[in-house]
């Protein structure tokens, strides 16, 4: 008994040491014991939780417009280059949140918002959602916790309040949850519970590592998705609007209505199709030290409209700019070359438009022999494919001239203060064309008393409902006439005289007086003159005819290479690239006329002289050019481009237009 006692412990010993050899050093061939789990309650099974989404998301449905800023961080660096001002996400987003939740936010990461239809509710609101990353996803959430509730919905992902004391109506439904890209986590608000939710995945794990280029902010807007959706509603209202115009706007008179009726057709179909053919509307853009740049591109992924079919029409005319494109005048404040698309694809239009000019001259009662001079200026005589150029400036003063006295007795005329802001205006047209013809014909048209007649009686139409209470200038009319040609012109050129009649109105009539009638005033005169060359012709407009002629002498083939446009170096990113079209302006073309404009209309010429002081004050005098360019690609599709380039010197003289409250006009 004790000794087979004493074999069993021998043998639960031996099992138990052969236990542990073989657990330490494999002995023998059965398999470790599998480890017990630990109790339910245990310290370890506590901290088990579910590992946040953080796959990539599906591209949502219906994605009509992207939004990002890139870097927020970076835009304000270049701000405070700019104007000296010291900005920061964090201290602007503290204005609106509190200060925690605002420094926890991550402002060198993207900012991107996005809009989206959603197909199952195409009567409600679009779906809208903004997402801003955050520097830590636990921080976040502990700052979040100090300005309400902060509950987890799904492993990783919380929702958060940000605001208090408000109506729960006007509180944004926002959740802070982990993200890819630049930023660990991100905070995805919107107006509503189901907006947030439908977007959150696209905002905080798909969108943050998508590549939407180099810009400080792009704007994507996606065309398909509306078709789609609002196909039924946008052909309704083109047909509704179609046919209320017809109905506001016949006159009774066959050939108008009929005109009227085939041009609203034509409108509404052309809009149709247009819609049919837009894909994106992108606009980018760009902020550096050294000068601002915006680009705007629309994409066609057809050509049924008329406007796709003219753009890849006009796409082999890109060019650089026409030699008398860098003959214009140096002085020039704005200017502009276009190569247009064949004179054709306007044929219809230019028929119509003639059309309806004949049936409203009919239906006022006009006599043929005085409606046939307007018609014919739709002939097609009169059009060509022929590049042309513009140019507006100032005309240079002589320094060395004294200012005409003022007197107390003659206050300054508000309407030639207009006309002496406006400067100069001239055209180029390359050979062969009829401008010379059609200016003629122009002026006969109008130069007729019928005619005369019916464009008074307009203009007292439109202005019958104005105010007459305030004393103000109303123009009754215009006259175009031929008068000699200066003799330092090249010979073969013509002169205008372009006069704008006008009258004061009548104030109000006392009580139990008579009304006062109209008192008439001098006409408003300017000067048009049509100088031809070679290769091109010229037409200038003004007021002043002395500097006008010296103004298009300037531009013409014998005038030296100094005062031509080709002189400025400010100008040499126009001479690299082919271009369907380009320009430039500048501040002081801009603000000249809106200068023009508010001295007319305030009839306020000292605050208006005021404000030109200023602006030449400015560190560049507002002459610093603003260029655009344009051209059209035919890949994968047809693309149209247009950029904008801003440089520093346009930024800093507008800084100091705005810090200056002596731009500001005072009211009428």
């Amino acid at each position: 008994m004790i000794q087979k006692r004493g074999v069993g412990i021998v043998a639960r010993r031996a099992f138990i040491c052969c236990t542990v050899a073989a657990w330490s050093f494999g002995c023998g061939n059965a398999p470790p014991p599998a480890a017990n789990p630990p109790p339910a309650n245990t310290p370890a099974a506590a901290t088990l939780v579910a590992a946040p989404d953080v796959a990539e998301s599906a591209d949502p449905n219906h994605v009509v417009g992207i939004l990002r800023w890139r870097n927020p961080d970076t835009t304000f660096e270049t701000i405070y280059r700019w104007t000296g001002i010291r900005l920061s996400g964090s201290d602007l987003a503290a204005q609106f949140l509190d200060s925690g939740v605002a420094g926890a936010l991550s402002f060198d990461a993207p900012v991107d918002a996005v809009v989206a239809l959603d197909p199952k509710a195409t009567t409600d609101v679009p779906l809208v959602a903004v997402s801003v990353g955050v520097r830590s996803l636990d921080a976040a959430r502990r700052a979040f916790q100090t300005m309400g509730p902060v509950t987890e919905v799904r492993p990783g992902e919380f929702r958060v309040s940000l605001r208090q004391g408000k109506k729960k109506s006007d509180r944004p439904a926002c959740l802070l949850l982990s993200a890819r890209g630049a930023a660990p986590g991100r905070l995805v608000c919107g107006r509503r519970d189901h907006d947030v939710d439908a977007l959150r995945g696209y905002l905080a794990r798909t969108l943050p590592e998508r590549d939407l280029g180099g810009s400080d902010v792009h704007l994507e807007l996606h065309v398909p998705p509306v078709v789609d959706i609002y196909a039924p509603l946008i052909n309704q209202g083109l047909n509704v609007g179609a046919a209320l115009a017809r109905r506001k706007l016949e006159l009774g008179e066959p050939t108008f209505d009929r005109a009227l009726g085939a041009a609203a057709l034509g409108l509404s179909e052309e809009l149709r199709a247009l819609l049919g053919d837009l894909d994106t509307v992108t606009l980018d853009l760009a902020l550096a030290p050294e000068r601002a740049s915006a680009n705007l591109a629309l994409r066609m992924k057809g050509q049924q409209s008329w406007m796709a079919g003219t753009l890849s029409a006009q796409a082999p005319h890109a060019a650089p700019a026409p030699t008398m494109f860098w003959s214009l005048p140096a002085t020039s404040t704005t200017a502009s070359y276009t190569y247009p698309p064949e004179h054709v694809r306007f044929d219809a239009i230019r028929r119509t438009l003639g059309e309806l000019l004949d049936g409203f001259l009919t239906h006022e009662g006009v006599a043929p022999a005085d409606r046939a001079p307007f018609i014919a200026l739709f002939e097609s005589k009169y059009v060509n494919d022929s590049p042309w150029v513009t140019a507006g400036g100032r005309f240079e003063r002589d320094p060395a001239a004294k200012p005409a006295a003022k007197t107390a007795s003659a206050p300054p005329d508000p309407w030639q203060a207009a006309v002496d802001g406006f400067g100069w205006y001239l055209a180029g047209i390359a050979t062969p064309n009829q401008t010379a013809d059609l200016i003629k014909t122009f002026a006969t048209a109008v130069s007729r008393p019928k005619l005369q007649a019916l464009l008074r009686s307009k203009i007292v139409e439109l202005t019958a409902d104005e105010p007459s209470d305030s004393a103000r200038e109303l123009p009754t009319g215009f006259t175009l006439k031929s008068v000699p040609a200066p003799k330092e012109l090249p010979k073969g050129s013509l002169a205008f005289e372009l006069a704008v009649t006008r009258e004061s109105a009548p104030a109000s009539a006392a009580a139990g007086n008579k009304k006062p009638a109209a008192k008439a005033l001098p006409p408003v005169k300017l000067t048009v003159l049509v100088v031809p060359e070679s290769a091109r012709t010229w037409v200038i407009l003004g007021g002043d005819k002395a500097q006008l002629v010296k103004t298009v002498l300037a531009a013409t083939e014998a005038a030296p290479l100094a005062g031509k446009l080709s002189s400025r170096a400010d100008l040499s990113p126009l001479k690299d690239g082919k271009y369907t079209s380009a320009s430039f302006t500048t501040l002081q073309s801009l603000l000249e006329s809106w200068f023009g404009s508010a001295a007319r209309l305030s009839l306020d010429v000292d605050s208006a002289s005021g404000a030109r002081s200023m602006l030449e004050s400015t560190p560049n005098r507002g002459k610093t050019p603003i260029l655009f360019t344009s051209d059209i690609a035919l890949e994968n599709g047809i693309t149209w481009r247009g950029r904008f380039d801003v440089p520093k010197g346009v930024i800093e003289d507008a800084i100091v237009l705005a810090a200056s409250s002596r731009l500001m006009l005072p009211k009428p």
